[in-house]
């Protein structure tokens, strides 16, 4: 027995083809289309982050700038601290301690630096006679609250 396969229609044949081909071309222009809106997002990106590296970079020369003029005025305030004829000293009113004295201290007390500066005893008992501490606190508070 033979078989006659039938032969589609040509119109249906065509009518898919045409189908097939539209679906395909909207794909490749929604493709297109949200590639272009890619792109576009990533050079606005790409923009917005070479902004933002700029100013981070003008920033960090700023800090760079700040950071070696304070080093220069604390480099002068040491030199000026250390050269003064005077004894300079920095004094915790809570601990009662120096945490910072210059090198007059020898000359005018005959301590050395780092006697008084790490001193672990009690720097009025030390330094200020028993009858002048009263006084030496008063003055000393109305130091720190003023």
């Amino acid at each position: 027995m033979i078989t006659a396969l039938a032969a589609p229609s040509s119109t249906s044949s065509c009518s898919a083809m045409q189908e097939h081909i539209q679906v395909r071309t909207k794909a490749e222009q929604e493709s297109r289309t949200l590639n272009d809106r890619l792109e576009a997002l990533v050079a606005e990106r790409t923009e917005d982050l070479t902004q933002t590296n700029r100013r981070l970079s003008r920033e960090i020369e700023e800090h760079r700038r700040t950071a070696d003029s304070l080093r220069r005025n604390n480099e002068f305030i040491e030199r000026v601290v250390e050269q003064a004829p005077c004894l300079v000293l920095t004094f915790d009113s809570d601990s009662q301690r120096c945490s910072y004295v210059n090198s007059r201290v020898t000359d005018l007390l005959g301590y050395g630096q780092d006697e008084l500066a790490v001193a672990k005893d009690n720097l009025i008992q030390g330094l200020v006679a028993a009858r002048d501490r009263g006084t030496f606190r008063e003055m000393l508070n109305e130091l720190v609250n003023a």
